[in-house]
C-alpha cells in the first residue's frame, strides 16, 4: 500500500502565512516581545525572491520575512528572516549567512535570522557560520529551534494552533512507512483538535493541515474521513449543516480542479507557483478560475498571484 509523500512544505508555508505571531511566540519567545504587534507587520515575499540564489531547487523547506516595528519604541524598522529546514543540509548555514547579508544589504537595516530545524536528526543543529582568515573575521548567530526536541507534554498543553502544527508535522515524520499507524494518529488528531477549544477558523486551518501533512493512501482515505466526519458530529453535536471537515473537503476539490485548470491551459507548473496556487484560500479559487481562462504563459498565472498579494497588503 504505497503512501502519499507528506506536503511539509506547503504546510508550513501556510501555517507561517496564517500564524506567524503565533510561531514567534512559541519558537522565539525574545523575538516575539520585542516587537510592537499593535503595529502591522508585511509580509516581503517578493524582497525574498529577489535575494533567494537557490529558487525551485525543490528542496524540503520554506522561508518567509517579514518587516515589523520596535516595542522599545525606537523608530527602527526590523525585518525577521524564518526559515523552516526538514532535512539535512551540509550547507545550510551559509545559506542563512547569504541571506541575512543580501537582506542588510538590499534593506539597509537590521535582520534577524531564525531557523526551524523540522528535521529528525537530533545530531544536525546548526546555528552559526564564520571564517576567520589573516585577521579578518566574520560570524552570523542565529537563533535556532529543533522540532523533535520540544517537550511533547508541553506541546499537548499549549493552546497555541503552532503547538498542533508541530505535534502533526512529527506524527508524519514518525509514520513515513506506516498507513495504519499514519491513520489511526491522523484520527486521534483530530479528535483533539476538536476538543481543544479552537475558535471554527482556526479548526479549518488545523483540518487543512493535517490532509497536508497526513496523507492516506486512497484504500484508507475514505474510511477515515468517514470516521472523522463521525467524530466531529460526536464531539460538536453537529448534524444539521455542513460539517468544517466537509467544507474544507469541498475546498481541497476545488483546489485540485483549478490546478488540473492551470495544467491544462499551461502546461506543467514549477514547484512554487503550483504551492502558491495551493496555498490560496477558497475566496480567491473562484476569481482565479475565471481569470485562468485568459492566461497564456505561466507569467500570466504570476502576475495574477502579485496582484493578489499587492491587494493584500494595501488592506
Amino acid at each position: 500500500m504505497e503512501q502519499p509523500a507528506a506536503d511539509f512544505d506547503g504546510a508550513w508555508k501556510y501555517a507561517l502565512e496564517h500564524y506567524m505571531p503565533a510561531c514567534l511566540h512559541l519558537f522565539f519567545p525574545q523575538v516575539y516581545a520585542g516587537i510592537d504587534w499593535d503595529k502591522t507587520f508585511i509580509f516581503c515575499d517578493k524582497e525574498l525572491e529577489q535575494i533567494n540564489p537557490e529558487i525551485n531547487t525543490g528542496k524540503l523547506r520554506v522561508d518567509k520575512l517579514i518587516r515589523v516595528s520596535r516595542h522599545d519604541g525606537q523608530p527602527v524598522i526590523v525585518f525577521v528572516h524564518m526559515e523552516i529546514q526538514a532535512q539535512y543540509d551540509a550547507d545550510f548555514a551559509k545559506r542563512m549567512y547569504r541571506y541575512h547579508t543580501r537582506l542588510f544589504d538590499r534593506q539597509d537595516a537590521p535582520v534577524v535570522s531564525l531557523a526551524v530545524l523540522a528535521d529528525d536528526d537530533l545530531h544536525w543543529h546548526p546555528d552559526s557560520f564564520a571564517y576567520d582568515l589573516w585577521g579578518c573575521g566574520m560570524l552570523l548567530c542565529f537563533p535556532t529551534v529543533k522540532l523533535e526536541e520540544l517537550d511533547a507534554q508541553m506541546l499537548e498543553a499549549s493552546a497555541n494552533p503552532i503547538a498542533t502544527m508541530t505535534l502533526i508535522h512529527r506524527d508524519a515524520q514518525a509514520t513515513r512507512n506506516d498507513p495504519d499507524e499514519r491513520m489511526r494518529r491522523k484520527v486521534a488528531r483530530f479528535r483533539t483538535c476538536l476538543r481543544q477549544g479552537y475558535a471554527a477558523e482556526d479548526l479549518r486551518h488545523l483540518y487543512r493541515l493535517l490532509d497536508q501533512l497526513m496523507r492516506l493512501p486512497p484504500s484508507i482515505d475514505e474510511p477515515a474521513r468517514a470516521t472523522m466526519h463521525q467524530i466531529e458530529q460526536e464531539e460538536r453535536g453537529m448534524t444539521t449543516f455542513v460539517t468544517s471537515f466537509e467544507r474544507l473537503a469541498r475546498a481541497e476539490a476545488e483546489r485540485d480542479m483549478v490546478l488540473r485548470q492551470l495544467r491544462r491551459k499551461l502546461g506543467v507548473l514549477s514547484e512554487p507557483l503550483e504551492a502558491e496556487v495551493a496555498a490560496l484560500s477558497s475566496a480567491l479559487l473562484v476569481p482565479l478560475s475565471e481569470a485562468l481562462l485568459d492566461f497564456t504563459t505561466q507569467a500570466d498565472l504570476e502576475v495574477w498571484l502579485r496582484g493578489q498579494q499587492d491587494d493584500a497588503s494595501d488592506e
